[in-house]
């Protein structure tokens, strides 16, 4: 039987439930079955997850922050010739697939909360 939704939830633990990993309603359900694969439904308190359709959002916030993160690096790596162009392009391919593999799922979670959090305060 599904739980209701919580009434105490606020919008910045909404946000970090999402950031985790974890069902923005009950806080322990898992959002993911796999890497970027949802679950239909909040495993604990069977939250239907099909309408959190986060889309292009996380993908265009991951590009965002990995662009910031990985572009001061390269700067400066050219600019003080800390290697050869070869190396520091190997280097700041590795490092930006290492940031948008780490922050990815974290994004598409926090959307889904947020996307959440919108329906239910408008409903």
């Amino acid at each position: 039987m599904p739980k209701p939704i919580s009434s105490d939830t606020t919008t910045s633990k909404t946000l970090w439930r999402g950031l985790c990993g974890r069902c923005p309603n009950c806080g322990t359900g898992a959002l993911f079955k796999s890497y970027l694969n949802p679950f239909t439904a909040c495993p604990a308190c069977a939250l239907d997850f099909t309408s959190l359709r986060a889309d292009d959002g996380p993908a265009w916030f991951t590009v965002l922050v990995m662009g910031h993160i990985t572009l001061p690096f390269v700067l400066m790596a050219v600019q003080y010739d800390i290697a050869s162009e070869a190396a520091i392009t190997l280097a700041a391919v590795g490092l930006a697939l290492a940031t948008a593999l780490t922050i990815l799922p974290r994004a598409k979670g926090m959307f889904m909360a947020a996307i959440w959090l919108t329906h239910r305060k408008s409903g």
